[in-house]
């Protein structure tokens, strides 16, 4: 009998965007696939495509206990009625589900730990209150023998081996979700120092480093105008830590930063784009870099935890220090000014993208964590 799985995920646009190459995985071992997420505009995107997808109601934001256990007995009488084996859970809200939906269920857990969000990565009132109470969901959780974790950095890794949340063996650490290396190419256009693009790609977060960017452009585009900065990425309403549209747009009509929106062709605009950025306070592992690797694009982002593990800092980019503009700035001008610099990192770029986040390699270890769960 074919094995039964579900990808549960917060967003169908994260289904869409950063899974779709593991779901043809799944598909083509054989087992049956469902796709769970509250609904939006890509799930009808998901059912063109002819996969099984199947919204619930689920906020990302709410703390309202009356409408997260609606979820949760949503998410549990669909594992019951079609007789789920394995239940794959993506973020710390979904994963924490999936254990509560699957408690006394035969159901094999994975829980995909893609970044440590904002609960544990706030400093504000809202997140200090909630992080014990996480914390104890999680212990829960990840008790379950039949659970499973992934994590997508070191510094993750080691967080979970030292909480004694769950046992070693239980843990995997694969890098990313992968990208996909054939879409994502390198356009092999010649370095030309003058007239420059810089992007960083993300949700409009504060903790994403973006007031870091924007600080760094006004500097340079004062002493200069051949560099020009783009901010790509959607608003995340439902995020405590969101940046406005006003907030966005005004940077924009400053002549600061050419603000993009949301972008659905990334290799279309990352073959436009000589550095990408990422200032971030901490991610799981950005797929916003990984792609630029595989474009061949040199990286400027900080030391923390999930950005470290994406730069190798003088092979195929840059690592600074989180929360200054000024080294940001000096970071960028350094390429500007070492060609030869910039296209050996450029080079190598592709060779680690190639080597270590290639979406075959990712998914590959996936399936294996699968298969052993299964046997």
């Amino acid at each position: 009998m074919k094995k039964r799985i579900v990808l549960f995920a917060n967003s169908d646009w994260y289904l869409f965007n950063f899974r779709l190459p593991l779901i043809q995985e799944i598909q083509k071992s054989g087992c049956e696939l469902w796709l769970i997420s509250p609904a939006g505009p890509y799930g009808q995107k998901l059912v063109e495509m002819g996969l099984n997808w199947h919204p619930i109601q689920l906020d990302r934001s709410s703390i309202n206990i009356f409408v997260e256990f609606k979820a949760i007995f949503q998410l549990r009488n669909f594992i019951k009625a079609n007789k789920i084996d394995l239940v794959h859970g993506f973020t710390i809200k979904c994963s924490i589900y999936t254990a509560l939906a699957s408690l006394r269920l035969k159901v094999l857990n994975i829980f995909s730990i893609t970044g440590m969000g904002y609960v544990f990565t706030s400093k504000d009132f809202k997140a200090k209150l909630l992080k014990p109470f996480l914390w104890t969901l999680l212990n829960i959780s990840l008790n379950k023998k039949n659970a499973h974790l992934i994590v997508q950095n070191k510094d993750d890794l080691n967080l979970f081996i030292s909480s004694n949340l769950i046992e070693e063996s239980r843990i995997s650490l694969i890098p990313s979700s992968g990208v996909d290396c054939s879409r994502f190419i390198p356009t092999n256009a010649a370095y030309n120092s003058s007239n420059l693009k810089v992007l960083l790609s993300a949700r409009l977060l504060w903790d994403k480093g973006i007031s870091t960017f924007v600080e760094c452009a006004e500097m340079i585009i004062h002493e200069r105008d051949d560099i020009t900065f783009y901010l790509a990425g959607a608003i995340d309403k439902n995020n405590p830590a969101s940046i406005s549209i006003e907030q966005a747009n005004a940077w924009n009509n400053q002549g600061i930063i050419n603000y993009l929106g949301h972008i659905d062709d990334m290799p279309n605009l990352l073959n436009k784009i000589d550095i990408a950025v990422l200032p971030s306070a901490r991610e799981g592992l950005p797929k916003s870099l990984i792609e630029a690797l595989a474009c061949g694009i040199p990286i400027i982002t900080t030391d923390v935890p999930g950005c470290r593990e994406v730069v190798e800092n003088g092979f195929d980019g840059i690592l600074i220090q989180y929360g200054r503009p000024l080294e940001l700035k000096q970071a960028i001008e350094f390429l500007i000014s070492n060609p030869e610099k910039y296209n050996r990192f450029s080079k190598n770029a592709r060779i680690s993208a190639l080597s270590k986040f290639d979406s075959k390699i990712v998914n590959k270890h996936t399936l294996e964590i699968y298969k052993s769960l299964f046997s």
